[in-house]
C-alpha cells in the first residue's frame, strides 16, 4: 500500500493567492513507516511523487506562470494524467472564481476550488498554454463526480502539460478580475 495516515499540518501561510500547508508525504517507505520528508505541493513528496504518480511540479516554461506540470513518463493520448480537486463551492456570485476554480456545473453554480495546494490531485498546477498548442483538457464526470485533467494528445516525459482555461477566464483577466 502506498500511503498511510496524513500527519497533521505543520504550518499555514499565504503565497501568491494560494492557501500553503506543509505536512508529511503520505507515502510509506520500504520498512512500512510514513515518508519523513515534507510537502507544499500535493501530498506526496518530490521523490514519491515522480515514483508514484510519474509526476513533477516544478518551474513552468511560462514566464511568470509560477509553477506547472511536468509527466515523468511519456503520457498517451486519452490518459486521465491526474485529477482537479479541492473543496465543491455553490455560489451565486456572478463575480465568484479565481485562478484555481473549475466550473463544474452551471445551476446551481458548482465549483472545485484547488486553492489548497495539499489536495491529492494536481491539476491545479495545470498551466495554460495561450498562444501556444494544449496537450489536455480539463474534464468533469458526472457519474462519477470526479475532475481530470486528460491527455488530448502524446505528451513526452519532461514537456509540460497544457490545457485551456476558456474564454471566460482570459476575458475576466483583462477586465483585472
Amino acid at each position: 500500500k502506498n500511503s498511510a495516515s496524513p500527519s497533521k499540518k505543520f504550518c499555514s501561510l499565504h503565497l501568491h493567492s494560494a492557501i500553503v500547508i506543509s505536512e508529511r508525504c503520505h507515502a510509506t517507505g520500504r520498512n512500512g513507516s510514513q515518508c519523513k520528508h515534507k510537502t507544499l505541493r500535493g501530498i506526496y513528496c518530490y521523490q514519491h511523487l515522480a515514483k508514484l504518480e510519474n509526476l513533477r511540479v516544478k518551474k513552468s516554461l511560462i514566464p511568470k506562470a509560477g509553477l506547472g506540470l511536468f509527466p515523468t513518463k511519456p503520457v498517451a493520448k486519452g490518459t486521465n494524467i491526474t485529477q482537479y480537486t479541492g473543496e465543491r463551492v455553490v455560489s451565486h456570485d456572478p463575480d465568484f472564481g479565481d485562478d484555481y476554480c473549475l466550473q463544474i456545473k452551471k445551476h446551481p453554480p458548482t465549483y472545485i476550488s484547488a486553492r489548497a495546494t495539499n489536495t491529492p490531485g494536481l491539476g491545479r498546477w495545470v498551466n495554460a498554454n495561450k498562444g501556444g498548442t494544449n496537450n489536455s483538457k480539463l474534464s468533469y464526470n458526472n457519474n462519477t463526480k470526479i475532475a481530470h485533467v486528460k491527455a488530448t494528445r502524446n505528451i513526452p516525459a519532461g514537456r509540460e502539460v497544457y490545457a485551456a482555461y476558456g474564454k471566460s477566464y482570459w476575458q475576466a483577466k483583462r477586465r483585472g478580475e
